[in-house]
């Protein structure tokens, strides 16, 4: 397929965007006034090459184009529909998981979140909708680890905290359970920190 922009032959809006590297659909659409597009997501790339794939995700990209417009007729952005819909199809270990792909860290600090993530995270709330997480579920949730380990505990509830806010950031969701919430461990001391001989060295 050509590159440039291919307007889908059934739902209006609907396009296809084509680059040499990525293929992407979108739906073009006028709220309040004003022309805009919103990003539907990458075209699956059918490595069988006998059509069934793609012509199934043309008809995802058609179903979810329709039901931004559905929703535009009652005087809703797509935009705020489809950040609606993505978050009820999301789940805990989703959001997780993308977020541990995504965000720029360590090494080290990727594998202690993996770690957390795998224990003390996707098996209590793997299948949980993302958005309808509570705080009294994190509470809950926190202090049943606390039995165990009140310093994972703290670290599991870190790194859930900010796979949220790192949703927020990104509109994924529209908000976050763990405003002002506490760590679920509060007798937590800060660990000493034991002294290398370069930084023995350094006091002389």
């Amino acid at each position: 397929m050509a590159p440039g922009e291919h307007r889908d032959s059934l739902v209006p809006g609907l396009m296809l965007r084509v680059t040499a590297s990525s293929r992407s659909w979108g739906l073009r659409y006028t709220f309040a006034g004003a022309r805009a597009r919103v990003d539907l997501g990458p075209l699956e790339q059918d490595k069988r090459d006998d059509g069934k794939k793609i012509a199934e995700d043309i008809e995802r990209a058609r179903n979810l184009a329709r039901l931004l417009i559905a929703g535009l007729v009652r005087g809703e952005d797509p935009r705020v529909t489809l950040r609606r819909h993505r978050a009820d199809a999301l789940t805990v270990g989703d959001l997780c998981d993308r977020a541990l792909a995504l965000i720029e860290l360590r090494a080290a600090t990727r594998e202690g979140w993996a770690g957390h993530i795998r224990r003390d995270i996707k098996p209590p709330l793997g299948d949980v909708p993302a958005a309808t997480l509570s705080r009294d579920q994190i509470r809950r949730w926190g202090e049943a680890i606390a039995k165990r380990s009140g310093y994972s505990a703290n670290r599991a509830f870190e790194v859930l905290r900010r796979c949220y806010s790192w949703a927020v950031e990104t509109d994924l969701l529209g908000a976050t359970p763990f405003v002002r919430l506490p760590k679920p461990f509060s007798g937590e001391r800060p660990r000493a920190h034991v002294m290398s001989v370069d930084e023995l060295a350094g006091l002389v």
